[in-house]
């Protein structure tokens, strides 16, 4: 009887020790997983000086003997002194190699955890190693004719997509010190009759002008899922010195930085064509 006991008590105590070694083991994973999402949003967000927290609101699932999913929020800091952003993840991880796959985030909310929830991922965000928030609408069909930055020769700071570029539709467009980012790179694809669409390829939305706002002088710059309509279609109109003017199918009007500002954050209109500086552009490499 003493026997039978001291056996089920090894049992127990056996049970216990592979059970705290797994739970070891799993917070070794989910950390590992959260290092390497933690490197692959500051690469592509591009950001000298950037950090990233996590939440302790993580979740690590299996999905099979070889990889998890984790899940969870946390806050992108753009800098020493910036409030951050909040975001939220969703990641495959490969415990063989370490490497994430599908990985998936999205900026939401203020810098205080917990203030919104970023919602489910939009279906179709994975697969092939995706590359953070590439979802929204279809890609313009045409050539690029170029990619990189568009810089106003007014300010010399560059279009950017607010918000760390934001993916949803009606986010603003603005000018920022240029930093070579992802929200801040373009491309001018051809759609035709000499117009462009202007494409970001990290939220894979264009360039456009509200549709009830259309013919107003200062209705502000947006981004949107490609439509086709004339108030995505841009012309380039030469200004000379390698610059140009960018003006709007639908409206006629040129873009230009809102008060002729040279400060981070000004916000980029229509207005009508007036050939001051800061209504032209010049492209950029970086």
């Amino acid at each position: 009887m003493n026997r039978r006991l001291l056996t089920a008590a090894s049992m127990i105590t056996l049970l216990f020790t592979l059970s705290a070694e797994l739970s070891a083991q799993n917070q070794r994973n989910f950390t590992s997983a959260q290092s390497r999402i933690r490197e692959r949003i500051v690469r592509e967000q591009g950001v000298n000086n950037a950090r990233v927290t996590f939440n302790d609101d993580g979740r690590f699932d299996s999905e099979s003997n070889n990889r998890v999913r984790v899940r969870g929020t946390g806050t992108y800091y753009r800098g020493q002194y910036d409030n951050g952003r909040n975001f939220g993840y969703d990641a495959v991880y490969d415990i063989r190699n370490g490497d994430i796959r599908e990985l998936n985030y999205r900026f939401y909310g203020g810098a205080q955890p917990g203030t919104s929830n970023p919602g489910p991922f939009p279906p179709g965000t994975g697969g092939g190693g995706g590359v953070g928030r590439g979802w929204g609408g279809n890609r313009p069909n045409g050539s690029v004719t170029y990619s990189g930055q568009i810089a106003n020769s007014n300010s010399n700071k560059c279009l950017d997509i607010s918000d760390y570029g934001n993916s949803s539709d009606g986010t603003r467009i603005q000018q920022w010190s240029c930093a070579g980012q992802p929200n801040q790179v373009f491309d001018l694809i051809s759609v035709g009759q000499n117009e462009y669409a202007v494409y970001n390829r990290q939220t894979r939305k264009v360039f456009d002008i509200p549709d009830n706002q259309v013919s107003q002088d200062g209705a502000e710059l947006q981004q949107f899922r490609w439509s086709g309509r004339a108030n995505q279609r841009f012309r380039l109109v030469q200004s000379g010195g390698g610059g140009f003017q960018l003006v709007n199918v639908a409206s006629g009007k040129c873009l230009d930085v809102d008060s002729q500002s040279n400060d981070d954050g000004a916000r980029i209109h229509q207005w009508n064509c007036r050939g001051q500086r800061s209504q032209i552009f010049r492209m950029q490499n970086f």
